[in-house]
């Protein structure tokens, strides 16, 4: 995975941070892709900092995209109880 604290423009106390992997997919479009798996990561963890495409695949069937998917890296903040 990329390495967040090294790429990002905003300094962050790295302890705080936290890196996870999530998958995107959608039968419509890579953006599409990317809002589906921002979604179920601002369910999941309270702030999403940035994000970053590290893969993306697509299935195609009889010579057109059916399904578009990127694996996306997401640097979380966590919280610290302070």
């Amino acid at each position: 995975m990329c390495d967040f604290r090294r790429s990002s423009k905003v300094a962050r106390p790295i302890s705080n941070v936290r890196e996870v992997e999530l998958e995107g997919v959608s039968s419509h479009s890579w953006e599409d892709a990317v809002r589906h798996a921002l979604e179920v990561a601002a369910t999941h963890f309270s702030a999403v900092l940035e994000l970053e495409v590290t893969r993306q695949i697509a299935v195609v069937e009889a010579g057109k995209i059916h399904v578009y998917q990127r694996l996306l890296g997401f640097a979380i903040m966590m919280n610290t109880g302070a």
